[in-house]
């Protein structure tokens, strides 16, 4: 195995966690809105609906800042890099910190889609079917 198999890898296996952690935040948008009570006029939701909505949004929310950050930092790297007269085909290390902000925005908004999901989600799908 290569240095950049290994990276590879971890690229494909990230992508595909955004990926799901996107969809199971809209699925739990769509949960919380399908067991919504009250009236068209006045919806209420339960207390338990309101604290995953609360974490699915603060998800989504880290996803957005995820890609951001990650878009500013590469541009910003690319344009010093691009001042210091490198071409587009030479090879250079980037620093190890580059990484650090977009990986804690991963980690927050994976986090706290299972927090949303474990805490809320789960247990009031499973008093309501359940018993």
């Amino acid at each position: 195995m290569k240095l950049e198999d290994a990276r590879k890898a971890y690229e494909a296996f990230s992508m595909k966690t955004s990926d799901v952690n996107r969809q199971l935040c809209l699925g739990g948008i769509a949960l919380i809105w399908l067991f919504k009570g009250g009236s068209y006029s006045a919806p209420v939701l339960e207390p338990t609906l309101v604290k995953s909505a609360l974490l699915i949004f603060v998800a989504l929310l880290f996803d957005l800042m995820h890609y951001l950050a990650g878009t500013a930092l590469w541009f910003g790297y690319f344009r010093h890099k691009e001042r210091t007269e490198i071409g587009l085909e030479d090879e250079f290390l980037a620093p190890v910190w580059l990484n650090w902000p977009t990986w804690i925005l991963f980690s927050l908004k994976v986090a706290c889609t299972i927090l949303a999901y474990c805490w809320f989600i789960i247990p009031f799908l499973a008093h309501r079917f359940l018993g």
